[in-house]
Protein backbone atom coordinates (compact mmCIF):
# COMPACT_ATOMS: atom_id res chain seq x y z
CA UNK A 1 0.00 0.00 0.00
CA UNK A 2 1.62 3.55 -1.07
CA UNK A 3 1.00 6.27 1.61
CA UNK A 4 1.00 9.77 0.46
CA UNK A 5 1.63 12.73 2.78
CA UNK A 6 1.42 16.03 3.98
CA UNK A 7 2.11 18.35 6.67
CA UNK A 8 1.11 22.22 6.09
CA UNK A 9 1.46 25.20 8.69
CA UNK A 10 -1.53 27.57 8.08
CA UNK A 11 -0.49 31.45 9.45
CA UNK A 12 -2.60 33.35 11.72
CA UNK A 13 -3.26 36.60 9.95
CA UNK A 14 -0.92 39.45 10.44
CA UNK A 15 -1.88 42.64 12.56
CA UNK A 16 -2.54 44.55 9.55
CA UNK A 17 -5.98 42.22 8.41
CA UNK A 18 -6.71 41.10 12.11
CA UNK A 19 -9.17 42.64 14.22
CA UNK A 20 -7.99 41.78 16.75
CA UNK A 21 -4.21 41.01 16.41
CA UNK A 22 -2.80 40.54 20.02
CA UNK A 23 -5.57 37.23 19.94
CA UNK A 24 -5.67 36.16 15.77
CA UNK A 25 -5.75 32.76 15.43
CA UNK A 26 -6.16 29.78 12.54
CA UNK A 27 -9.59 27.93 13.69
CA UNK A 28 -10.97 25.50 11.51
CA UNK A 29 -15.15 26.04 10.09
CA UNK A 30 -16.00 23.25 8.09
CA UNK A 31 -14.89 20.58 5.51
CA UNK A 32 -16.84 18.12 2.82
CA UNK A 33 -15.70 14.80 1.03
CA UNK A 34 -16.37 12.82 -1.43
CA UNK A 35 -15.34 9.15 -3.05
CA UNK A 36 -17.08 8.53 -5.85
CA UNK A 37 -18.24 4.74 -7.11
CA UNK A 38 -15.98 3.41 -9.48
CA UNK A 39 -13.68 4.68 -12.01
CA UNK A 40 -14.21 8.61 -13.14
CA UNK A 41 -12.69 11.25 -14.98
CA UNK A 42 -13.92 14.01 -12.48
CA UNK A 43 -15.41 14.85 -9.26
CA UNK A 44 -17.46 17.48 -7.78
CA UNK A 45 -16.51 18.42 -4.37
CA UNK A 46 -18.95 20.32 -2.39
CA UNK A 47 -18.18 23.60 -0.56
CA UNK A 48 -18.57 23.32 2.85
CA UNK A 49 -21.35 25.53 4.81
CA UNK A 50 -20.65 28.79 6.33
CA UNK A 51 -18.16 30.19 3.71
CA UNK A 52 -17.20 34.21 4.95
CA UNK A 53 -14.98 36.18 2.74
CA UNK A 54 -10.74 36.02 3.85
CA UNK A 55 -11.66 32.20 4.40
CA UNK A 56 -9.06 29.70 3.30
CA UNK A 57 -10.31 26.91 1.36
CA UNK A 58 -7.89 23.88 1.29
CA UNK A 59 -8.89 21.24 -1.07
CA UNK A 60 -7.05 17.65 -0.97
CA UNK A 61 -7.92 15.35 -4.90
CA UNK A 62 -6.39 11.85 -4.43
CA UNK A 63 -6.37 9.20 -8.02
CA UNK A 64 -5.34 5.57 -7.50
CA UNK A 65 -2.77 5.36 -10.37
CA UNK A 66 -1.17 7.81 -12.66
CA UNK A 67 -3.35 11.15 -13.93
CA UNK A 68 -3.13 14.53 -15.06
CA UNK A 69 -5.55 17.10 -13.21
CA UNK A 70 -6.85 20.33 -14.23
CA UNK A 71 -6.86 22.96 -11.78
CA UNK A 72 -11.05 24.08 -11.72
CA UNK A 73 -10.91 28.10 -12.36
CA UNK A 74 -10.12 30.11 -9.06
CA UNK A 75 -8.01 27.89 -7.46
CA UNK A 76 -3.95 27.64 -7.19
CA UNK A 77 -2.10 24.19 -7.07
CA UNK A 78 -0.43 23.97 -3.71
CA UNK A 79 1.72 21.00 -3.81
CA UNK A 80 1.34 17.89 -6.12
CA UNK A 81 3.01 14.28 -6.46
CA UNK A 82 2.18 11.06 -7.71
CA UNK A 83 3.65 7.45 -7.91
CA UNK A 84 1.16 4.72 -7.71
CA UNK A 85 -0.97 7.45 -6.58
CA UNK A 86 -1.19 11.11 -7.45
CA UNK A 87 -1.82 13.81 -4.40
CA UNK A 88 -2.84 17.20 -5.11
CA UNK A 89 -3.72 20.31 -2.67
CA UNK A 90 -5.56 23.34 -4.24
CA UNK A 91 -6.13 26.45 -2.43
CA UNK A 92 -8.14 29.83 -2.50
CA UNK A 93 -9.47 32.32 -0.25
CA UNK A 94 -13.12 32.97 -0.40
CA UNK A 95 -14.32 36.77 -1.25
CA UNK A 96 -17.58 36.57 -0.02
CA UNK A 97 -19.85 33.92 1.55
CA UNK A 98 -20.16 31.34 -1.43
CA UNK A 99 -22.04 27.55 -1.64
CA UNK A 100 -22.07 25.43 -4.60
CA UNK A 101 -19.34 23.21 -5.45
CA UNK A 102 -15.85 22.81 -7.60
CA UNK A 103 -15.39 19.80 -10.00
CA UNK A 104 -11.83 18.51 -10.80
CA UNK A 105 -10.90 16.74 -14.48
CA UNK A 106 -8.21 14.14 -14.96
CA UNK A 107 -6.74 12.59 -17.94
CA UNK A 108 -7.68 8.70 -16.98
CA UNK A 109 -10.59 6.65 -15.72
CA UNK A 110 -9.48 6.29 -12.15
CA UNK A 111 -11.18 6.09 -8.42
CA UNK A 112 -10.46 8.64 -6.61
CA UNK A 113 -11.69 11.08 -3.36
CA UNK A 114 -11.62 14.73 -2.56
CA UNK A 115 -12.18 16.87 0.27
CA UNK A 116 -12.19 20.80 1.09
CA UNK A 117 -12.08 21.81 4.50
CA UNK A 118 -12.27 25.59 5.19
CA UNK A 119 -9.75 27.93 7.85
CA UNK A 120 -10.51 31.21 9.33
CA UNK A 121 -8.28 33.53 10.45
CA UNK A 122 -5.23 32.70 7.74
CA UNK A 123 -2.84 35.38 6.08
CA UNK A 124 -4.41 36.22 2.70
CA UNK A 125 -1.20 37.75 1.85
CA UNK A 126 0.77 34.62 0.81
CA UNK A 127 0.04 31.16 0.03
CA UNK A 128 -0.62 28.88 2.55
CA UNK A 129 2.45 26.64 4.09
CA UNK A 130 5.25 25.88 3.98
CA UNK A 131 4.43 22.60 2.52
CA UNK A 132 6.55 19.30 3.52
CA UNK A 133 5.46 15.90 1.78
CA UNK A 134 6.19 12.48 2.22
CA UNK A 135 5.73 8.75 0.51
CA UNK A 136 5.51 5.42 2.45
CA UNK A 137 4.79 1.90 2.05
CA UNK A 138 3.42 0.45 5.10
CA UNK A 139 0.32 0.65 7.35
CA UNK A 140 1.31 3.95 9.69
CA UNK A 141 0.84 7.18 8.79
CA UNK A 142 4.02 9.02 9.43
CA UNK A 143 3.97 13.05 8.60
CA UNK A 144 6.84 15.02 7.69
CA UNK A 145 8.01 17.10 10.85
CA UNK A 146 7.47 21.24 10.63
CA UNK A 147 8.70 23.68 12.16
CA UNK A 148 5.86 26.21 13.44
CA UNK A 149 7.72 29.37 13.18
CA UNK A 150 5.03 31.70 13.83
CA UNK A 151 2.28 31.21 17.20
CA UNK A 152 -0.70 30.77 17.20
CA UNK A 153 -0.56 28.82 13.62
CA UNK A 154 -2.72 25.85 12.48
CA UNK A 155 -0.74 22.41 11.22
CA UNK A 156 -2.89 20.70 9.29
CA UNK A 157 -1.92 16.94 7.81
CA UNK A 158 -3.10 15.84 4.52
CA UNK A 159 -3.10 11.87 3.63
CA UNK A 160 -3.74 9.70 0.84
CA UNK A 161 -3.64 5.89 0.64
CA UNK A 162 -4.11 3.83 -2.58
CA UNK A 163 -6.73 1.19 -0.83
CA UNK A 164 -10.50 1.79 0.23
CA UNK A 165 -12.51 0.44 2.86
CA UNK A 166 -10.21 1.91 5.37
CA UNK A 167 -10.75 3.90 8.80
CA UNK A 168 -7.87 5.88 9.43
CA UNK A 169 -7.28 7.91 13.34
CA UNK A 170 -6.19 11.19 13.30
CA UNK A 171 -2.49 11.11 15.08
CA UNK A 172 -2.33 12.22 18.62
CA UNK A 173 -4.03 15.23 19.53
CA UNK A 174 -4.75 16.49 16.20
CA UNK A 175 -8.69 16.50 15.24
CA UNK A 176 -10.03 14.53 12.41
CA UNK A 177 -11.33 17.44 9.38
CA UNK A 178 -12.44 14.81 7.01
CA UNK A 179 -12.10 11.04 6.56
CA UNK A 180 -13.47 9.12 3.62
CA UNK A 181 -12.35 6.20 1.57
CA UNK A 182 -13.67 4.42 -1.37
CA UNK A 183 -16.29 1.31 -0.83
CA UNK A 184 -13.97 -0.58 -3.43
CA UNK A 185 -11.06 -2.30 -1.68
CA UNK A 186 -9.55 -0.66 -4.80
CA UNK A 187 -10.20 2.33 -4.23
CA UNK A 188 -8.13 4.90 -2.21
CA UNK A 189 -8.46 6.87 1.54
CA UNK A 190 -7.83 10.07 2.54
CA UNK A 191 -7.38 12.06 5.69
CA UNK A 192 -7.13 15.18 7.13
CA UNK A 193 -6.68 16.69 10.28
CA UNK A 194 -5.66 19.45 11.99
CA UNK A 195 -3.95 20.82 15.70
CA UNK A 196 -3.04 24.27 16.49
CA UNK A 197 0.16 25.57 17.80
CA UNK A 198 -0.08 28.61 19.84
CA UNK A 199 3.31 28.83 20.27
CA UNK A 200 6.31 28.06 17.73
CA UNK A 201 8.47 25.31 17.57
CA UNK A 202 8.98 22.11 15.94
CA UNK A 203 6.71 19.18 15.68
Amino acid sequence: MRIRSWIVRLLFLSACLASNSASAVVSYVASTSVAPTGNNTSMAVSLPAGILAGDLLLAQVVIDGSATLATPTGWTPLQSDSNTIVQALYYRFATASETGSVTWTWSNNNRAAGGIAVYRGVDTSQAPGPVAGASDNDDDLEAPAQTVVEANSLLVTLYGLNRGNETLTAAGSMTTAYLRSSSENSGVTLLSSYEARPTAGGT
